[in-house]
């Protein structure tokens, strides 16, 4: 999805192979999207690095809702081996004012990723979880502005549950 406002997408499942993005929704704003999954979306490369699979990725969206956003069993064989690195469930880059209602992930590396050098402004994850990711449950970094988030859980994460890292965008506080 790019662009546009006043979007309702409800039930919408991606699944299998390949590398990139299972769903992505860019530049929208005023949309409601519901029940989104993307799982089992797996990579073949080697020498893979960081960010090679995303299941969800919300980029430069205004005033959205996300209701029960879900990605998980994204990785694949990287020299060989099979790995959940390099994956994000559902990344959140440049965005303003969404939230995010029962989000989840698992089997995974990252669960949830508000990142990027754009800035996410004023988001919130309302409930949810991300279990058995392979380095971190839930990651507000660089330059994420007054994001929040309320009664979400994080189990069995490899280095943390939860990560807040201060901006990296001059000016950004």
């Amino acid at each position: 999805i790019s662009g546009g406002s006043g979007h309702l997408f409800d039930n919408v499942e991606v699944y299998g192979d390949g590398k990139g993005s299972g769903i992505v929704i860019s530049g929208t704003s005023v949309s409601i999207y519901r029940d989104l999954c993307a799982h089992d979306i797996d990579y073949d490369e080697t020498g893979a690095t960081d960010d090679r699979v995303q299941g969800v990725w919300s980029n430069a969206n205004t005033d959205c809702i996300f209701n029960n956003p879900r990605a998980y069993t994204l990785g694949g064989n990287a020299g060989g081996s099979a790995t959940t690195r390099w994956s994000r469930g559902i990344t959140v880059s440049g965005c303003v004012r969404c939230q995010f209602d029962n989000a989840s992930a698992h089997d995974i590396d990252q669960g949830m990723d508000f990142t990027g050098s754009d800035g996410n402004i004023d988001c919130s994850v309302n409930g949810g979880s991300f279990d058995d990711c392979y380095s971190v449950g839930l990651k507000f970094s660089s330059s994420s502005v007054r994001c929040k988030a309320f009664n979400v859980i994080a189990r069995r994460c490899g280095r943390a549950g939860f990560i807040i890292s201060g901006p990296s965008v001059s000016g950004l506080t």
